[in-house]
C-alpha cells in the first residue's frame, strides 16, 4: 500500500505516551506524514514502513527522519481479517533512520539512527548522535 499522507489515529500510541508522560498528561493524536507508506500485516503483528520526509507529531513530541519502521502488536480477529487498523495493539518498537531529529518538551536529540521502545520508555540514538 502506498499513501501520500496518512493519519494514524493510534490509541496504542496514546497509551504508550501515557506510560511515558504519566497518566495525567493530556494526550494528542499521533500523526505520521510521509511520502510513502507500506504495511505488512502478519498474524501477530503489523509492520508499517514510512519512507521519505517522515514527520511524526503527537503528545509533546515532534520527530523527523528519512525512514521509519513501526512494529505494533495485532490484537483480536483471526489473523485473516483485512481490517488491520481496527486490530492494532501496542507498539513494540519504532526505528527511525537518516537525519533523525526528535524534539520533546524543550529537549532535542539528533543522529543517524534512533531505536525507540515505548513500553520500556527506552530511546537509543546512534550514528553520530
Amino acid at each position: 500500500m502506498n499513501f501520500k499522507k496518512i493519519l494514524l489515529l493510534f490509541s496504542l500510541l496514546n497509551a504508550s505516551a501515557g506510560a511515558l508522560y504519566g497518566q495525567n498528561a493530556a494526550l494528542e493524536r499521533t500523526i505520521i506524514d510521509s511520502d510513502r507508506m507500506e504495511l505488512q500485516g502478519e498474524a501477530t503483528r503489523n509492520v508499517f514502513r514510512f519512507i521519505g520526509n517522515v514527520r511524526i507529531t503527537g503528545t509533546n513530541l515532534e520527530a523527523r527522519c528519512d525512514e521509519m519502521e513501526l512494529v505494533s502488536l495485532r490484537e483480536g480477529g483471526d489473523g485473516e481479517d483485512d481490517e488491520l487498523i481496527s486490530q492494532i495493539g501496542g507498539i513494540v518498537s519504532l526505528i527511525a533512520k537518516g537525519n533523525v531529529r526528535i524534539e520533546q518538551e524543550g529537549r532535542i536529540v539528533e543522529g543517524g539512527l534512533a531505536k525507540i521502545f515505548p513500553k520500556e520508555g527506552y530511546l537509543e540514538i546512534t550514528d553520530k548522535p
